[in-house]
């Protein structure tokens, strides 16, 4: 969060957001209105007493939760910013019923430690006070993240005792927030990676000593462990969240604020992470023979091409869980959304055995894949802002001019949907990065550039 200019080679800074997104009935059609908050003078008059004023009828109107004198005016009114924009701009399709489901997971770990959870929040809430032009919301922000990194520093050095694991994942995830809103991040101070590794490690040692993770510690590591996954398929390595430490039984039979249906293909994708890496090392160092000298380089690109058309299979045959609950409205967004990611996995599958320009014809088979990603689109720019890894991989095959504006004109939608850092700074590394590497009869491979320019493709 800190404001360093960009350099000449570096693009940085998309334009300021444009506000809270629209929101639709997400199918849910019995679902009460989205959370908002007050208007801004009211909770400024309230917030002597450090209440949030929530006007959702199936939580309490007035929530005094904050006893703690740390937790100051101003605090506060970051706080009434994030449950204001937060869940609202960041859920799939800005449905009630997803808004309605994280503001009672966010507040159960909020009221378990006011201090620790509320600065977090707070810093989620300024940032997007200093995007909308609040010049003390950076100094917030920038407060609340250093308050939240020490916390977990200090809990780090005595063996996350001082932490749940509720806690420890809720504020990791408030520090990637804070990141993915901020418009004015530099993609070259990016942290995002460190933190999932954070994340990863927390996770991982609550599991070893024998924790058994609450249903709201596996929905919030289900946010991080989304990201993390597709931050892995872009760098070629393998997830540090394994899907095993949040897929259950329920998730066969719901759907998720963030993966839509898409929970259940999650292990596919970790098997494509896993793959990713493999053929990665096998290019960097190419493996000449095995331990009785049997297998050289010929072999091992057999035994890759072999578990590739095996996952390949599987990933074909995948499909989204049915949920009775739904009916076929509202289903369809999540439905359209499931088609765009197992569509994207076959792409990026083909392109792991199939680099970019290996040959006319692999890149017109890529080609047709991700006229296939654009076909499942849905109408509404809201219900795709989710897809951007595989809107991404479809968008860098374009070489036609009306394939590339439509493809800029679903960036666009999409940002101006979820105002992310991470929607503008993707958008922009395709056309600058991939089109015009191709254009220039240059190495178009978006696995290479991702390389050379760090931070500028994060397509979550």
């Amino acid at each position: 969060m800190t404001r360093a200019p960009g350099n000449n080679q570096r693009f940085v800074y998309p334009p300021q957001a444009r506000g809270t997104a629209e929101q639709d009935d997400g199918g849910h059609a019995t679902q009460p209105d989205p959370v908002t908050l007050a208007p801004m003078e009211e909770v400024m008059q309230r917030s002597s007493s450090h209440s949030v004023f929530l006007r959702e009828p199936s939580l309490p109107r007035e929530l005094s939760f904050f006893s703690s004198p740390s937790i100051t005016p101003e605090i506060s009114m970051g706080i009434a910013m994030y449950f204001a924009r937060h869940p609202t701009e960041l859920v799939f399709g800005s449905a009630p019923f997803f808004i309605h489901e994280m503001n009672t997971h966010v507040l159960g770990v909020l009221q378990s430690d006011v201090e620790a959870v509320g600065d977090g929040l707070c810093g989620i809430g300024s940032v997007y006070m200093y995007n909308q032009g609040c010049s003390s919301g950076l100094e917030l922000a920038l407060g609340s993240r250093i308050k939240t990194l020490a916390r977990i520093r200090k809990s780090g050095h005595e063996g996350l005792g001082r932490l749940t694991v509720e806690q420890a994942v809720a504020m990791i995830l408030a520090l990637v927030s804070m990141e993915l809103i901020d418009t004015h991040y530099d993609p070259a101070e990016s942290s995002l990676g460190a933190l999932h590794s954070a994340a990863a490690a927390m996770i991982h040692h609550f599991v070893s000593a024998g924790v058994k993770l609450s249903s709201t510690a596996k929905y919030m590591t289900r946010a991080l462990a989304r990201e993390d996954m597709v931050m892995s398929l872009v760098y070629r390595r393998r997830n540090l969240i394994a899907t095993s430490v949040w897929l259950d039984d329920e998730c066969k039979a719901s759907a998720d604020r963030f993966m839509g249906f898409t929970m259940t293909l999650m292990p596919l994708l970790e098997e494509l992470c896993g793959l990713a890496e493999d053929a990665a090392q096998q290019n960097d160092h190419p493996v000449l023979t095995d331990l009785d000298g049997s297998l050289g380089m010929d072999g091992a690109q057999t035994k890759l091409e072999s578990r590739a058309e095996d996952l390949r299979t599987r990933l074909s045959l995948w499909r989204p869980p049915f949920i009775p609950t739904f009916s076929g409205p509202s289903s369809r967004k999540f439905l359209l959304h499931a088609a765009m990611y197992r569509t994207g996995a076959l792409l990026y599958l083909h392109r792991l055995l199939h680099p970019h320009g290996s040959s006319p014809s692999h890149d017109k088979e890529a080609c047709l894949i991700a006229y296939d990603v654009f076909a499942q689109l849905s109408p509404e720019a809201r219900d795709n802002r989710l897809a951007l890894f595989p809107i991404f991989l479809a968008a860098c095959e374009f070489q036609k001019d009306e394939d590339r504006r439509m493809a800029e004109e679903c960036s666009e939608a999409m940002y101006k949907s979820r105002n992310t850092y991470s929607t503008w700074v993707t958008g922009r590394f395709v056309k600058e990065r991939v089109w015009r590497a191709r254009d220039a009869g240059e190495d178009w491979g978006w696995m290479e550039l991702v390389r050379r320019w760090g931070g500028e493709c994060v397509p979550i």
